[in-house]
């Protein structure tokens, strides 16, 4: 890493708090609590995230590897759980600037990918509340 080149906050922290904010624009909502949450706070879905894998490859893309599960709280149990590669182009020359753009774009696929899963789990949730209403 560069002299000077250093991230402004923890990258756990930052990958969180990005996450958390892409899955708020995505969804529409302003209801995202990060863990831990107070207990008052109602829970729709609870998204577990690990990364596996986050950082250039030898042939210069940055990769990121992340299983994630959503449980929802009445069920305490996976509702949906997957497991995926992203990855995106870096500039070859290695600078940093370039890096962080493409991990944002990787982070971005990811959310992107949480976000629709969690929109069919609540169609599908939707539409299983409608049949047994009938």
């Amino acid at each position: 890493m560069g002299e000077f080149d250093r991230w402004g906050e923890p990258l756990n922290a930052n990958f969180s708090r990005v996450l958390a904010e892409n899955l708020a624009f995505l969804l529409g909502t302003d209801r995202i609590a990060m863990h831990p949450w107070q207990r008052w706070v109602p829970i729709d879905y609870q998204v577990i995230v690990r990364v596996l894998r986050f950082d250039r490859a030898a042939k210069g893309d940055i990769v990121l590897r992340a299983m994630w599960g959503i449980v929802h709280p009445d069920e305490q149990k996976f509702a949906l759980a997957t497991k995926k590669d992203f990855s995106e182009p870096a500039d070859p020359s290695g600078d940093y600037e370039s890096m962080v753009a493409a991990q944002s774009r990787v982070l971005d696929k990811l959310s992107r990918e949480i976000a629709r899963d969690i929109l069919d789990l609540h169609r599908q949730r939707d539409s299983e509340a409608g049949r047994t209403d009938k």
